[in-house]
């Protein structure tokens, strides 16, 4: 008998995910949809005439931008068996997507009619400029479902923390 089609009930982003070990209960610390990155003025604009006079070129430099850290938690229905799962950080295109990051691994599910958990910690995840992402959930070689993420240049304004 074939294994049931996994279907994603939700896909969160957050700066970490941690299952406490007693109650196996998630706790997932500071959610968020979007990366907001402010840069200083004469940085901006530095960064932005560089970008320019290398586009175009063989090999022209992106604007990288590093996540310290993010979490991303997972919440599967349908499932029953043991899977193997994918999970793709991609910066989607207009035309094209570029992958940023997999990370393979094998997942059980004990009850198709209960909810099964997952959730991963990743470091130091470097985000090749500002734009749409997508974090996608494979398993067993099928597409699922994906989690999207905005990365945003905002400008310092009133209200907005200043940079130190």
């Amino acid at each position: 008998m074939a294994k049931p089609r996994p279907t994603l009930k939700a896909a969160i982003t957050c700066d970490q995910a941690i299952k406490e070990a007693g109650t196996n209960k998630w706790t997932l610390v500071g959610t968020f949809n979007q990366i907001l990155v402010m840069l200083p003025e004469p940085v901006e604009a530095q960064i932005e005439a560089q970008l320019k006079a290398q586009s175009g070129q063989p090999g022209a430099a992106t604007l990288n931008i590093s996540q310290p850290q993010m979490g991303v938690y997972f919440c599967v229905g349908n499932a029953e068996g043991t899977y193997d799962f994918e999970i793709q950080f991609v910066k989607l295109g207009t035309t094209e997507e570029l992958l940023i990051a997999k990370l393979n691994g094998s997942w059980e599910c004990k009850d198709r009619l209960l909810t099964t958990d997952l959730a991963v910690n990743l470091r130091n995840v470097q985000l090749p400029g500002f734009g749409r992402y997508a974090i996608k959930l494979i398993m067993d070689g099928h597409y699922i479902d994906e989690k999207q993420l905005d990365v945003l240049k905002i400008r310092p304004g009133p209200g907005t923390p200043e940079m130190a």
